[in-house]
């Protein structure tokens, strides 16, 4: 820009100074919504004390600002100065919308401050702008707050623009038209010539392919499209360089060709595709054919759809014509010549237990086995019955997922292709459950069985069982009482390839009666400050466990159920308990509420809570002066305390070993704290005992 602009520079201090005018220093804005509309001349501002300051242009501008904004009326150059201003300052000059400004220039650091100042001024110097725009001029407090002094001056520009408009809008940067569809986004050049960017294709994704019928020719080019990273090995070495779509139908079984042979300007690869756009599945790939250039043959199906990707080698791009031809030469496999009996076209082998059969290159037909519904340990859609029998089968299964992270060795045997089904059967917490892996009077199965807990995706191994291969020995899991919940049984021959089986089955209470009795010796019983806790050992087979607690040799005071197959312990809160006092607990276990069978209670177990400390405190409310007493029951270091209710210590009273039965009196003089109520606190190694009291003056 600055080229057209330089007829001007020799003479802008005569035209600046000319049209210098001195105003009145105007009150500054402090955003850019309030900014203090200027015209050309010299200014004060008061510092930037506050304000909201925005930074397009600057690194580092500082938190508060002083706005102007300045709109010329044509064409020109303006110079923003704050030299000899009485201030360390930097300026801004912005334009467009407040909130959303850009950067046009800025300034620091150019300029004495004063005649004796350091170089910390700021000056923007002969800034071309255009006629009709609003700049906004941002100081800001990045060095200094103080008022300082600062001049406009504009000086306009007769030198023509792009369009010989002298001092016209039309200059290097500003829009234009080059008359030519197929570009975009055109500016005007420093020589002012009018150019731009090429129009993105039309078919730069597969979706938006473009159609070309057998025999005909279209033409392409890849220089602003897209590359397509997701297309595999079928076009080598991987997509990096620009590609676009077409797409042609197949006219009647045959040959189809296409090809860039004839026509491009840069070193092209061709990749063709069956399927749709949102799941493409490769049919050949071709590169360097013809030279540098690309044609790919493949055997089309009569009416079917083929999508044809044009790319370059590396980053390589630009126009080209794609020739498309079709020839129907083919006898298919029904002997048709042009027919769609095709390889890779389904067919029927008659087998009620494949599934998508198709003819193979020798035209034979075949397909695949169908998968088992319970494939899967989510597939699992009918749960194993108790005394039921199920005929399962191996053959079509898959592997699960390695990312289920299950784990194929058991008893010291590890299948190389463990193609497992999947089955599950619900625990009632109290039953032995039994299962059971047969193999068929025709198989010879190798079967491995998996029992887990948890849920699909975050299994739980519970057990697995795998003998070694026996024929017809078959494999069997028993478990105990399981607790409660949903098993998942995994079965598979641990030889490769699918075979049939049986898998059954049984479920025996574990509920007889009589139930044990809890272990007398297990029984434990241990103090702490968060209670008693009274354990035993569980007994196998139980749902949960009943409580009862007594004063020894006295009325039960309570009983408590502790439910679970783990239930082992229960912990008495202390307050249930009074201190110094006798009592006794027992407890027994069942398998059934309803009805009841449970086995006989332990028992009583005696334990004994500590006695308790004394503490009083007289008069209670008191205007300052109370009287403190305490008395301990077992010989022991003591501390007492005084403390507000927010817990901050106000005296300590006493501190030392307490004798047992002695009575511990002490005055305390709360007459200079203010009225509210207060805390006495007696810690011994036993307990602690609080005592509130209030001092109301």
């Amino acid at each position: 820009m600055k080229k057209y602009f330089t007829q001007t520079i020799a003479i802008c201090c005569a035209i600046v100074f000319g049209a210098f005018v001195t105003t009145d220093a105007l009150a500054q804005g402090s955003t850019c919504e309030t900014a203090v509309a200027v015209t050309p001349g010299a200014y004060t501002a008061d510092g930037p004390s506050d304000g909201v300051s925005e930074d397009p242009c600057l690194t580092g501008a500082g938190a508060f600002a002083d706005w102007y904004s300045y709109t010329p009326a044509e064409n020109g150059f303006i110079t923003v100065s704050s030299c000899l201003g009485g201030a360390d300052t930097q300026v801004q000059v912005l334009e467009g919308a407040c909130g959303a400004l850009s950067c046009v220039a800025s300034a620091d650091d150019v300029c004495l401050v004063s005649e004796l100042g350091s170089n910390f001024a700021a000056e923007i110097a002969e800034l071309p702008v255009i006629g009709g725009t609003t700049y906004y001029i941002e100081w800001d407090n990045q060095w200094e707050d103080l008022g300082f002094d600062w001049t406009l001056s504009f000086s306009a520009n007769a030198t023509p623009d792009c369009e010989g408009t002298p001092g016209g809008a039309a200059v290097p940067g500003t829009p234009c038209d080059d008359l030519d569809p197929n570009t975009i986004g055109e500016v005007y050049q420093e020589d002012c010539s009018c150019a731009g960017g090429l129009v993105a294709p039309t078919n730069d994704v597969c979706a938006d392919a473009i159609s070309v019928e057998c025999g005909a020719t279209a033409s392409g080019n890849t220089t602003v499209a897209t590359a397509d990273t997701t297309l595999g090995t079928c076009i080598t070495p991987l997509i990096s360089a620009p590609g676009v779509w077409f797409s042609v139908v197949a006219d009647g079984n045959g040959d189809i060709t296409a090809s860039t042979c004839d026509g491009a300007a840069f070193d092209t690869k061709i990749g063709v595709f069956s399927g749709d756009c949102a799941a493409l599945v490769c049919v050949t790939g071709n590169d360097d054919a013809c030279g540098l250039q690309s044609e790919a043959t493949f055997v089309g199906v009569d009416g079917e759809t083929y999508y044809i990707y044009v790319t370059g080698f590396g980053t390589s791009a630009g126009a080209f014509d794609l020739t498309v031809t079709c020839a129907a030469t083919v006898v298919d496999c029904e002997g048709e010549l042009g027919g769609p009996a095709l390889p890779g076209t389904p067919c029927d082998d008659l087998n009620p237990d494949s599934e998508g059969e198709t003819y193979q290159e020798d035209c034979s037909c075949s397909g695949g086995i169908v998968t088992p519904d319970n494939d899967n340990c989510t597939d699992v859609n009918s749960a194993l019955q108790c005394g039921a029998t199920i005929n399962g089968t191996t053959t079509g299964a898959t592997v699960t997922a390695a990312s289920d992270s299950l784990n194929n060795l058991c008893n010291d045997f590890t299948s190389g292709s463990p193609e497992d089904v999947w089955y599950a059967f619900q625990a009632n917490g109290t039953d032995n459950y039994t299962i059971t892996l047969l193999p068929t009077a025709e198989s010879l199965i190798d079967g491995v069985l998996f029992i887990y807990s948890g849920g699909c995706g975050s299994l739980v191994e519970v057990a697995c069982q795998d003998t070694g291969f026996t024929a017809g020995s078959g494999e069997a899991i028993e478990l105990l009482a399981p607790a409660a919940g949903v098993y998942y049984v995994r079965a598979y021959n641990w030889l490769t390839g699918g075979a049939d089986f049986t898998i059954g089955l049984e479920c025996e209470s574990s509920c007889a009666n009589p139930f044990p009795a809890v272990e007398e010796a297990s029984l434990s019983t241990s103090l702490s400050a968060s209670g008693v806790l009274t354990s035993w050992d569980p007994v196998p087979g139980q749902i949960g466990c009943q409580f009862q607690l007594r004063l020894a040799g006295g009325p039960i005071l309570g009983a408590q159920i502790v439910g679970g197959a783990g239930a082992g312990s229960f912990n008495i809160p202390p307050s249930v308990l009074q201190l110094g006092t006798d009592y006794e607990w027992r407890v027994r276990c069942g398998c059934s509420q309803t009805p009841l069978v449970a086995g006989p209670f332990t028992a009583w177990q005696p334990f004994s809570t500590p006695g308790g400390a004394a503490l009083t405190s007289m008069p209670n409310p008191t205007e300052g002066q109370s009287n403190v007493t305490f008395t301990v029951i077992e010989e022991g270091y003591s501390t007492l305390e005084v403390f507000d209710m927010s817990g901050r210590l106000i005296d300590a009273i006493f501190t030392g070993v307490a004798q047992p039965n002695n009575e511990y009196r002490f005055e305390f003089d709360g007459s200079s704290l203010p009225n509210g109520v207060y805390i006495y606190r007696l810690t011994t190694d036993n307990e602690i005992v609080n005592d509130k009291f209030m001092i109301a003056k």
